[in-house]
């Protein structure tokens, strides 16, 4: 079993939006990541995502693996990825407004890694800056500190 726990982060300074992901590897079974974030449009939704597609890329790529648990405080990941993906797709990718779902092209490219690697690869939401000193606590802070780090 491969944890990860990831995170992007957005910032609006005097010089212009700072956009940055991060993937934390708590067991080290790969480097940590922090990076800048440069996919148009830039928003941190989409930071989230790319952090997700991006540990998933790097296990799959990398590792031998029997289960790999992803894990987010984007709450918008986590149910994009879990929830209203399955209505999405009967929908042609077109939301309940009947617009077109926003950062389709990332959930996508998520959504094939995990029919590729069918029932191993899962999505958990996680509470976000809690101050706590639980495990999840802990790592999604390194992965918050990862993110922001990226400039």
């Amino acid at each position: 079993m491969i944890n990860a726990y990831t995170d992007g982060s957005l910032r609006r300074t005097k010089q212009g939006i700072i956009c940055g992901y991060g993937i934390y590897f708590p067991n080290n079974e790969l480097p940590n990541v922090s990076k800048k974030f440069t996919l148009e449009p830039i928003t941190n939704n989409r930071a989230e995502l790319y952090a997700i597609y991006q540990a998933i890329k790097r296990i799959t790529n990398n590792l031998k693996f029997d289960v790999i648990n992803i894990y987010t405080d984007s709450d918008y990941s986590q149910k994009s990825l879990n929830v209203w993906i399955k209505k999405w797709k009967t929908n042609n990718w077109m939301n309940s407004k009947g617009q077109p779902v926003e950062n389709q092209d990332i959930i996508k490219k998520i959504d094939a890694l995990r029919n590729k690697y069918l029932d191993k690869i899962f999505i958990h939401w996680i509470r976000a800056h809690t101050n706590k000193n639980d495990i999840h606590s802990i790592n999604n802070k390194k992965a918050d500190e990862l993110a922001n780090i990226s400039d």
